[in-house]
């Protein structure tokens, strides 16, 4: 809680707080540039494909799960808003799910620190009893998890003691493949266990398949039940759903300051959360999204974010920070407008507010794009597909 109070506090010294972000943002990179250097100079052993097979992960085991039935998935996730907007619902129309609650929570505890060993160890606790009460057993434990969250033991008991396979599903390894610069507490920790890995970051892929662990690039989706285009009226110039942190407080101030009316839900802003039904509706009422790709602190080292495939899937106009992965899902300046700073932003957002029949123009080619190519749907089957080509 003082730790809170503090950090709250150096917030609102703009000179202090700069300090801050640099220097954390530098251990973030430190940390990575320390993970790129240790892989470049791993070769990996097997092919991805004799990986899969080994573990067991191949056409006749997909096969065998899915003979005249659905296979049953055992779910471990974070974050319920993200999880119920379309991709449960997308994986329940090819398998039967059952979900992870810790105590009165869905999925995992939501504050959970590297360095709480007890709750890792309550919280892997209650995994096992929870799939010892199921009367048949689950074929896949899919999760979104890392080291410091579930015990490796308890793991390893349940994939040997109910015989399934163990899937790991990353969105963050640039930050998170080690945490805390300890790589047993990030998704390295758990590379002994998992039977596949599932990273939305391209280069992690080759990390894990040096660690004898097969991988693919599985970047996030979007479902357009939930995300798709309304005929209502544009209320704001700027919107963003999205958590307080980095430099998203920075721009929200400097579109204020430039007289942009700008609204924001999400944790940490005055006005909170609202659920995806809620977010799609917001999207719609936008001119422009924001979109933050930020890690952290950082102003230029950038990943994947879930509404990089929300907002192009609800029709809506998508401004984010430049970012090499997007390249390859989209086309820059024609599908979604890509900025390499903060002034390059405000810039590109102006023009944008003034030139309608150009910001509509991208969003509607943005949203054919999403809809053909970045489905829940389109992931799964992708998956499968490639499993099934594994002999």
């Amino acid at each position: 809680m003082f730790y809170k109070y503090i950090k709250r506090a150096l917030k609102k010294n703009n000179f202090i707080y700069s300090i801050y972000a640099y220097l954390e943002c530098k251990k973030v990179l430190k940390t990575y540039s320390s993970i790129v250097k240790k892989y470049k100079n791993i070769k990996q052993i097997l092919p991805n494909d004799e990986l899969m097979s080994n573990n067991g992960i191949n056409k006749n085991w997909i096969d065998e799960i899915t003979n005249n039935k659905k296979p049953i998935i055992f779910w471990v996730g974070n974050d319920e808003y993200q999880d119920k907007s379309g991709f449960l619902q997308a994986l329940s129309k090819i398998a039967k799910i059952h979900v992870f609650h810790n105590e009165d929570e869905y999925g995992q505890f939501w504050v959970h620190k590297p360095n709480e060993v007890e709750k890792k160890k309550s919280q892997s606790i209650k995994l096992y009893n929870n799939i010892f009460s199921l009367e048949v057993k689950p074929d896949i434990l899919l999760m979104q998890t890392w080291g410091f969250r579930l015990d490796i033991d308890i793991l390893r008991k349940i994939k040997n003691e109910f015989s399934c396979k163990i899937i790991n599903i990353g969105m963050d390894e640039r930050h998170t493949y080690w945490v805390n610069n300890k790589p047993e507490f990030g998704t390295h920790g758990l590379v002994s266990e998992i039977d596949l890995m599932l990273t939305s970051i391209p280069e992690a892929v080759n990390w894990f398949r040096k660690e004898g662990v097969p991988s693919y690039f599985f970047p996030e989706a979007s479902d357009s039940k939930f995300f798709f285009p309304i005929k209502c009226v544009k209320q704001y110039d700027v919107g963003l759903v999205g958590e307080n942190y980095g430099m998203r407080a920075t721009i929200v101030k400097e579109l204020v300051r430039k007289g942009i009316n700008v609204k924001v839900y999400g944790n940490g802003w005055p006005n909170g959360r609202i659920s995806p039904e809620e977010i799609n509706r917001f999207y719609n009422e936008c001119k422009i999204v924001l979109g933050v790709g930020t890690i952290g602190y950082c102003k230029t080292f950038c990943s994947l974010k879930l509404r990089d495939f929300d907002v192009p899937m609800s029709g809506a106009f998508y401004l984010t920070s430049y970012c090499d992965d997007l390249l390859t899902l989209y086309l820059d300046g024609e599908e979604i407008v890509l900025y390499h700073s903060i002034k390059d932003f405000i810039d590109k957002c102006e023009y944008y507010l003034k030139n309608d029949d150009a910001r509509i123009s991208v969003a509607k080619k943005s949203h054919i794009r999403a809809v053909e190519n970045h489905t829940y749907d389109k992931r799964i089957a992708d998956l499968i597909e490639k499993i099934r080509c594994v002999h």
